[in-house]
């Protein structure tokens, strides 16, 4: 990617809605050495500071500037019961002044403990729906008709799938590529690979 492409990009980006939620731009650190010389260097996506950090921060960047766009009072999202992206809405929530319901897989706990604990320290409702975490198709069903019970009594709501993995999530790592490129060429980087995990896939679609 060139300088010109780069500055394209982000051009875009700048004409869409979004909110300032992330400490950016993050590090990148110089890993462990590997077998056969290969240098290692890392993207410190965990220190976005939202909420205890997390890469979920680029992706709430972008959906939480449409919800506000669209005059959203509250969010609803989904997960498994421990759920990093459920946590970071939660603390985007509490940011932003937006009411916070999260959808969770499991049965209501004794005791909150956890992503739990600290979603509802920021001020989340937490509605735990009995399934397992796997069984995805369930959980979207419960956030479906959830959102429709709340749009019901005028809350407003704006709905995000899985690991706000939509286009308009996806953004956040559309940007974070430009932040990347932007830091190998003031190294002298020229990666050959770059490794990352993916779960609902919004983290790889930007990239």
């Amino acid at each position: 990617m060139t300088s010109v492409e780069a500055a394209s990009i982000l051009q875009r980006l700048e004409a869409l809605p979004r909110s300032n939620l992330a400490t950016l731009p993050t590090p990148l650190e110089r890993g462990p050495g590997l077998p056969g010389g290969a240098r290692l260097w890392v993207k410190r996506d965990d220190l976005t500071g939202l909420g205890v950090g997390g890469n979920k921060a680029r992706k709430l960047e972008f959906l939480c500037g449409e919800a506000l766009r669209d005059g959203a009072r509250s969010l609803v999202t989904v997960g498994a019961g421990q759920s990093n992206h459920c946590r970071m809405t939660a603390a985007a929530g509490a940011v932003l002044g937006l009411e916070v319901h999260l959808v969770l897989s499991g049965a209501r706990p004794s005791r909150y403990e956890g992503n739990q604990l600290l979603s509802s320290l920021f001020g989340a409702q937490l509605h735990h729906v009995g399934c397992p975490p796997h069984h995805w198709g369930e959980l979207e069903i419960a956030r479906e008709q959830l959102t429709q019970e709340l749009t019901g009594a005028g809350a407003a709501p704006h709905s995000i799938p899985i690991g706000g993995s939509t286009a308009t999530g996806a953004l956040g790592y559309v940007a974070a590529y430009v932040e990347l490129v932007r830091q190998c060429d003031e190294r002298d980087l020229h990666p050959d690979t770059i490794v990352v995990t993916s779960s609902s896939g919004g983290t790889h679609a930007g990239l």
